[in-house]
């Protein structure tokens, strides 16, 4: 399964772009704010703007990046 996991984080950050790059134009106000970019945040962000949400993530280091990283073995 951790061998795995740069292939999901990978295909995860690929849907995000796709799903940032039909957007017509930025909103101007979020219905949801994530904090952290990490496997979790990505998967909620994924649910929730399949849901029809308008969702900020906010990351301060690299998407998928340390805290992803650091729970491998939990995952």
């Amino acid at each position: 399964m951790c061998q795995q996991l740069p292939l999901l984080r990978h295909l995860i950050i690929k849907k995000i772009m796709q799903t940032i790059k039909n957007l017509e134009e930025p909103a101007s106000s979020f219905d949801i704010v994530i904090c952290g970019g990490g496997i979790a945040g990505l998967w909620l962000l994924n649910v929730l703007i399949a849901a029809g949400f308008s969702v900020l993530l906010v990351e301060k280091h690299a998407i998928g990046g340390t805290q992803t990283i650091a729970s491998q073995a939990a995952i």
